[in-house]
């Protein structure tokens, strides 16, 4: 595993996903998860082929054009294979973008315990010396839920919401939930939007040929 700045510094590429690519290609993926396949997609290996070329054609770069000292990031690493983190990509959200939607679209306040949401935060992103001080927002945190990996994120408003968590761990607090498509429109580089489409297209392909989904609605990439 490794920190995000590495990705959004030119550091360390956006993606790496040829296993992944590879066990999809192979069905592999069901062997080495246990997943007895009930029924097949036609399509599969087009399917399959047309995601890989796609793959191919991305920047795996963070695109330097977005970057902005008035801007703030937020950045996951996401493994499709789980344990193995040789194969990740990383997703950045552009936070004023965001920011911009909620005022723009009027998205509602909701409210959550703290407790529950305490557990989205690693501890590994937080500044412990920045918790301690004074001058943090009072805003609402923002929340994506990331369907490929069944999975809500917080981003933005981790040190506010660690922060309250240690003044009272059992209120609730403030935030602004987005749905998928507005999730999609404040990420900050298009690999990130094409690579989520993908792995979400591929999870549901999983699923149906496991048995556990009846339907097949496949997201245009």
């Amino acid at each position: 595993m490794f920190n995000t700045d590495d990705v959004l510094m030119g550091k360390k590429p956006g993606f790496v996903l040829d296993r992944f690519i590879q066990k999809m290609a192979s069905k592999e993926i069901f062997q080495m998860y246990g997943i007895p396949i009930k029924r097949e997609v036609s399509t599969y290996d087009e399917l399959m082929q047309r995601y890989e070329q796609i793959i191919a054609t991305l920047n795996p770069y963070f695109d330097i054009s977005f970057k902005s000292i008035s801007h703030q990031f937020y950045g996951e690493n996401i493994y499709p294979l789980g344990g193995d983190t040789s194969n990740y990509y990383t997703v950045f959200w552009d936070i004023n973008k965001a920011s911009s939607l909620i005022q723009r679209t009027h998205v509602q306040k909701k409210t959550g315990p703290i407790a529950e949401l305490r557990s989205l935060v690693s501890d590994e992103n937080i500044d412990w010396n920045f918790i301690k001080s004074k001058s943090q927002s009072h805003e609402p945190i923002i929340i994506v839920y990331f369907d490929p990996v069944s999975k809500p994120m917080v981003i933005d408003g981790n040190h506010r919401l660690v922060r309250a968590y240690a003044e009272n761990p059992s209120g609730v607090i403030e935030g602004y939930v987005l749905n998928q498509a507005q999730s999609l429109e404040v990420m900050s580089c298009e690999y990130s939007r094409v690579l989520y489409v993908i792995h979400q297209n591929m999870n549901t392909i999983l699923n149906y040929m496991a048995g556990t989904r009846s339907d097949l609605p496949l997201i245009e990439v």
